[in-house]
């Protein structure tokens, strides 16, 4: 879409150019004086509008790419905070329960108590991720 853009826009630059040097030659065929456009209106000056158009395009261009690759990476670090969040409301929930006595076996205890160190591993590494 952008390169089509760009084929037109630099089909119109030169039918400016190509009908200007048009009116030129006929006035000068019919011994007419040659037309001088007014000041900001000459080739050399669509010539450098042109141009300025150009870097601006491209510093727009340029802008809104880092900008989406900073949602991105924004998107990716929410991400990995909603599975930290995830797991800790599991340990949270896990620690609960054993500060209210629910546990009435040393295994229960015990198992809990292992998958919580792997948790907290697990949490660790994640954190190492980053």
């Amino acid at each position: 879409m952008l390169y089509f853009h760009l084929i037109c826009r630099y089909r119109e630059k030169g039918n400016i150019e190509a009908t200007f040097f048009n009116i030129q030659a006929r006035l000068k065929a019919n011994g007419q004086k040659a037309y001088i456009p007014s000041e900001g209106f000459m080739i050399h000056d669509i010539e450098s509008a042109w141009g300025r158009l150009e870097k601006s395009e491209h510093g727009r261009e340029t802008a809104l790419r880092e900008e989406l690759i900073r949602q991105e990476r924004l998107e990716q670090l929410a991400q990995r905070f909603r599975r930290k969040v995830k797991t800790s409301e599991r340990l949270t929930l896990t620690v609960l329960l054993f500060t209210k006595g629910v546990w009435h076996d040393i295994e229960c205890l015990l198992s809990v108590l292992k998958r919580n160190m792997s948790i907290h591993r697990h949490m660790h590494k994640l954190g190492a991720d980053q």
